[in-house]
């Protein structure tokens, strides 16, 4: 399936390479070891499977139920049966057992069974659509961390060269204040503008501290190397906002799962409407039962029927 934001956010590399979670250098590394375990993929997953083990049981409901039973134990009777075959109690004791196996298929059920399958069938697209969904944004979310880090990383670099270059001119203005041959006011300008390059750096090295912190809830651990800058190509950037935002409505995976989701919301309708029709099922069974004749006798019942 295509969709060029997920291409942009990976800045065009492949999501399938190796990786090592704890050595996550180059973005394609960091994504990669994101996807493998981050708890918003496994949830999508654990949902794909649910939904496509509703459809098996779904499915299921075209093959025949066999039910069997067995009961055995001793029976006291006290009814018209005993009473009118023993004279002394009315009553009888007996050892009793029964068996019956049974074999039910389902010939027509106004069409429910392939209403709720193909509903369960949409339900799994759209569980994979979700899965993808998730892929992206958590591939997103990686890109968007990986280059924060980098970001800060390269502009906590320069305060840090330039506050330098500042302390070293601050420290050679104040001997040639010393010597009197510069103006205070020139120490002073260099002071200040040392101070805003210190504050500078705090406020740079907060940003870094909170881009690691979303760069390790993406991925799961903290880059273990330097960061390598992505290249990204031009090709991947759509010329014309109608145009991304088409591309988006056509092939964005939380539209495509809306769209299946409508479709199963109807085969579920259809399969509701479906329990206004009567019912056919197709039946064989076998009954056996072995008693005294005081209690009721030997009993066979074998049958074919149409229910």
């Amino acid at each position: 399936m295509r969709n060029k934001s997920l291409w942009l956010a990976s800045a065009g590399v492949s999501l399938i390479l190796p990786f090592t979670p704890a050595h996550a250098e180059t973005l394609s590394e960091a994504i990669s070891a994101a996807l493998a375990a981050h708890p918003s993929i496994e949830a999508a997953q654990a949902a794909k499977t649910s939904a496509e083990e509703e459809k098996k049981e779904n499915f299921s409901n075209y093959f025949p139920e066999l039910n069997t039973s067995f009961t055995g134990g001793r029976v006291y009777g006290d009814n018209s049966t005993s009473r009118g075959l023993t004279v002394s109690r009315g009553a009888a004791y007996s050892g009793f057992w029964e068996g019956s196996a049974s074999l039910i298929q389902p010939i027509f059920d106004g069409w429910e069974t392939s209403e709720r399958v193909e509903a369960a069938s949409a339900r799994v697209m759209s569980a994979d659509y979700s899965l993808a969904d998730a892929r992206e944004t958590l591939s997103l979310r990686t890109a968007q961390a990986y280059v924060s880090v980098l970001r800060a990383q390269e502009a906590l670099a320069y305060v840090r060269s330039y506050r330098d270059k500042v302390q070293d001119y601050l420290e050679r203005i104040q001997t040639m204040v010393d010597q009197g041959a510069a103006d205070e006011s020139e120490a002073a300008q260099a002071r200040n503008i040392n101070l805003l390059l210190q504050d500078s750096e705090i406020d740079l090295q907060g940003q870094l501290e909170s881009a690691y912190a979303s760069y390790r809830e993406a991925v799961g651990t903290l880059p273990s190397g330097e960061l390598v800058k992505p290249e990204i190509s031009d090709d991947l950037i759509l010329d014309h906002v109608d145009e991304a935002v088409s591309d988006a409505r056509k092939n964005h995976p939380l539209m495509k799962a809306a769209q299946v989701e409508l479709l199963a919301a109807g085969h579920d309708v259809d399969a509701e409407k479906g329990t206004l029709f009567p019912e056919i099922d197709g039946e064989l069974s076998y009954l056996e039962r072995e008693q005294k004749e005081e209690i009721g006798g030997q009993a066979v019942d074998a049958r074919a029927v149409m229910r």
